[in-house]
């Protein structure tokens, strides 16, 4: 396994990794929320879900252009 598999792998990694931890922390702030939290702390948490989404779907994008797939 060359170095170039193993940046790739830990980017997407990193990747997932990021939208699942802000998914995680929309969950915890609704259930804040519910409970009297601030309306804010859900704003927030959605938009790192957002960024989120964004950055694996770049990331997405980035690979599939540089395997060549797709390519005619």
């Amino acid at each position: 396994m060359g170095e170039a598999s193993w940046s790739k792998r830990l980017s997407t990694a990193l990747d997932w990794g990021g939208l699942v931890t802000a998914g995680m922390l929309l969950a915890a702030v609704v259930r804040d929320y519910r409970d009297g939290g601030s309306v804010r702390w859900v704003v927030w948490a959605g938009g790192l879900v957002l960024v989120g989404l964004w950055v694996v779907g770049r990331g997405i994008v980035r690979r599939r252009r540089e395997d060549g797939a797709g390519s005619r």
